[in-house]
C-alpha cells in the first residue's frame, strides 16, 4: 500500500506542475575560454532608479579576457539607442571585437544590431532564454556596479549617473582576482595615473622609445601568460565546486519534460512548470534541447537549456493542454459524478450549481447560503418562533433540537 501511494502521488499531474525546482538537478558548470582581448565582449543592460535627465538604464560592456568593463548611461533601452552606443562610443575606442555575446532581448535580436555584426564582421552569439548564468561575468559586474553606486549615494547623495563614471574607473583600475592584474593594465599595457597619484612619484619608465616598445611588448606578453593560466585555475575550481554535488542526467529524443517557465510564475497561484513537451533533438553536450508541444504539434518548437527541464512522470493517458486550464478549473469529466451530501454535482469555478434528480440536471437559485449548491434541500416555510412542547427546538434546516431535562425545571 505504501508504495501504491507514493506511485499515486509521484504521478499526479498537479503536484508535478507546482514543485519547486530541485537545486541540485542541473548541467555541469561550462565556462568560456579566451586567451586575447576583446576576443569576447559580452553585454548587458541593466535597469536603475530614473534621474532627473531621465536616465534608467545602464549599457555595459565588458571584455572577456581582460575584464574591463564600459557603462553608458540611458534614457532608453531601445536597439537604435543601443547600437549608437557601441558604434559611436564603445567601438571608436576599443576596436571591433571578434565575437559580442547578449541575452536574447529585443534591442539585441533587432535587425539594425545584426546588421551592425554582419558589416564589421563580429560574431552574434546569445545565452539560453533565462539563463543569465550564461552571461554571468556581466551579471557579476552589475551587482558591483550596483553596490558601489548604493554606497556613493548613501554617503554623498546626488544620483547614480553622476558616479557612474567613477565607479568604472575604480573597477578597471584594481586587481582582478580571475587575471592577477588590473583591468585597465591588460587593456592598455599600463596602470592609470588616478588623482591619488599626484603627491605619489609615477614609475619610472624607459627613455628610449624603442626600449619602451620592446619591454612593453615583453610586459605584456608575460602578462598575457600570467593571465591564461589564472584562467585555467580559476574555472578548473569553479567547475570543481559547482559540479561537486550536480546530478546530471541528459535526456534523449522522445521523452516527455515539463518547462520551468518564469512568464507563469509571475502570477500567484500560477503553477512552476508548463508541459508537457516532447524532446525531438539534442546538442551534443546534452545541455540544449529542441522540444515540441504534445497538444499542439504544429507550434513553433523551443530551444531550452537542460536547467529549466524536469522529466514528465504523470501519465500520458490523458495529456493536458495546459497545465493552468487542466488546474484551473478541473474539468468536469475528471470530477466524480456525486457527492456524498445531496447527490448533487460537484460545484465548477465560474459555474452555476447543479443537482441531480430523475436523471435530469437542473440548475439551482444561487444562494449566499449555499454558494456550493452542495446542500439541495431547502425549507419551504420558515421555522416556528416558539418551541414545541417538550423543550424541542427545530431548526432552518429540519432538524429537532431537544434541550438537556435538567433545564426543563
Amino acid at each position: 500500500m505504501r508504495s501504491d501511494i507514493e506511485n499515486f502521488c509521484n504521478l499526479c499531474k498537479t503536484c508535478e506542475a507546482f514543485q519547486k525546482a530541485v537545486p541540485k538537478h542541473r548541467a555541469p558548470l561550462q565556462s568560456i575560454q579566451t586567451d586575447r582581448p576583446f576576443q569576447l565582449v559580452c553585454t548587458d543592460i541593466t535597469e536603475l532608479p530614473v534621474t532627473s535627465v531621465g536616465n534608467r538604464y545602464v549599457l555595459v560592456v565588458q571584455d572577456h579576457f581582460t575584464k574591463y568593463a564600459n557603462a553608458y548611461a540611458m534614457s532608453d533601452q531601445k536597439a537604435a539607442t543601443v547600437a549608437q552606443l557601441l558604434c559611436e562610443r564603445y567601438i571608436p575606442e576599443h576596436g571591433v571585437p571578434e565575437e559580442l555575446l547578449s541575452d536574447q532581448g529585443r534591442q539585441y535580436e533587432s535587425e539594425i544590431i545584426h546588421t551592425i555584426c554582419q558589416r564589421l564582421q563580429m560574431t552574434k552569439k546569445i545565452t539560453s532564454p533565462y539563463c543569465p548564468r550564461g552571461n554571468g561575468m556581466v551579471e557579476r559586474f552589475n551587482r558591483t556596479l550596483k553596490e558601489q553606486l548604493a554606497r556613493l549615494i548613501q554617503d554623498y547623495g546626488g544620483e547614480w549617473d553622476h558616479y557612474l563614471p567613477a565607479v568604472v574607473l575604480s573597477f578597471n583600475s584594481t586587481p582582478h582576482s580571475s587575471t592577477g592584474y588590473s583591468p585597465y593594465f591588460l587593456a592598455h599595457g599600463r596602470e592609470p595615473r588616478l588623482p591619488a597619484n599626484v603627491h605619489i612619484s609615477s614609475p619610472k619608465v624607459s627613455d628610449c622609445p624603442q626600449n619602451y616598445g620592446s619591454e612593453l611588448a615583453t610586459r605584456m606578453d608575460a602578462a598575457f601568460e600570467t593571465v591564461v593560466l589564472h584562467h585555467k585555475e580559476q574555472r578548473q575550481k569553479r567547475e570543481y565546486y559547482y559540479d561537486k554535488d550536480t546530478r546530471f542526467r541528459p535526456y534523449a529524443c522522445g521523452n516527455l519534460v515539463w518547462i520551468d517557465d518564469p512568464t507563469t510564475q509571475r502570477q500567484k497561484l500560477s503553477p512552476n512548470w508548463t508541459g508537457p513537451f516532447k524532446v525531438v533533438s539534442v546538442d551534443e553536450k546534452g545541455l540544449l534541447y529542441k522540444l515540441v508541444d504534445v497538444k499542439y504539434p504544429q507550434a513553433a518548437t523551443r530551444v531550452i537549456h537542460y536547467d529549466r527541464l524536469k522529466p514528465y512522470r504523470s501519465s500520458t493517458d490523458t495529456l493536458p493542454t495546459d497545465v493552468s486550464q487542466s488546474v484551473f478549473p478541473p474539468n468536469r469529466d475528471t470530477l466524480p459524478r456525486y457527492t456524498a451530501l445531496s447527490g448533487s454535482l460537484p460545484w465548477l469555478f465560474g459555474q452555476t450549481a447543479a443537482a441531480q434528480t430523475s436523471g435530469t440536471t437542473r440548475s439551482l437559485p444561487s444562494s449566499p447560503r449555499n454558494p456550493t449548491g452542495l446542500i439541495s434541500h431547502q425549507p419551504t416555510q420558515p421555522p416556528p418562533s416558539l418551541p414545541p412542547s417538550g423543550g424541542a427546538v427545530i431548526t432552518r434546516h429540519g432538524r429537532t433540537v431537544r434541550k438537556p431535562q435538567r433545564l426543563l425545571l
